[in-house]
């Protein structure tokens, strides 16, 4: 599920006719014994300040869409938290790569990538999530 579950993910710019429109794509995860809602207020927050930097700039500077996504494959039941950091890290990047995909789809192309998440058992998660995804998208 998105930031936003009804609209789909809340962004702070339309695509534009010159290519595919660039994408800030922002990775919002909670920590061991948390739930997608622990990061919500994060999100709406990112996207209020998004939303304003909007309005702020002006036409020569382009910002690029922001979207948030807040991972929710391992919040679904507190049994996946002790699949193990690879199984529960495995999820997420599948999430992240359907976003990417849905993104690619309507016309956006990911330029920027930012993770957020809580502290508890989050550095091996990060470390190994990191991992995954640099070798789905090598630099």
């Amino acid at each position: 599920m998105r930031a936003s579950s009804s609209t789909g993910p809340r962004s702070s710019s339309s695509p534009s006719s010159d290519g595919p429109a660039a994408v800030h794509l922002v990775v919002l995860l909670h920590g061991l014994f948390g739930s997608p809602k622990h990061v919500a207020y994060l999100a709406k927050a990112l996207e209020r300040e998004a939303a304003a930097r909007l309005e702020r700039q002006s036409d020569d500077e382009a910002c690029p869409k922001l979207v948030v996504l807040v991972a929710q494959s391992n919040g679904l039941s507190s049994a996946h938290l002790y699949d193990g950091i690879d199984v529960c890290a495995a999820r997420v990047v599948e999430e992240i790569d359907a976003e990417v995909e849905r993104i690619e789809r309507q016309g956006g192309r990911v330029e920027r990538f930012s993770m957020v998440g809580c502290v508890s058992h989050f550095p091996a998660r990060l470390d190994l999530l990191c991992r995954l995804l640099e070798s789905a998208y090598p630099s």
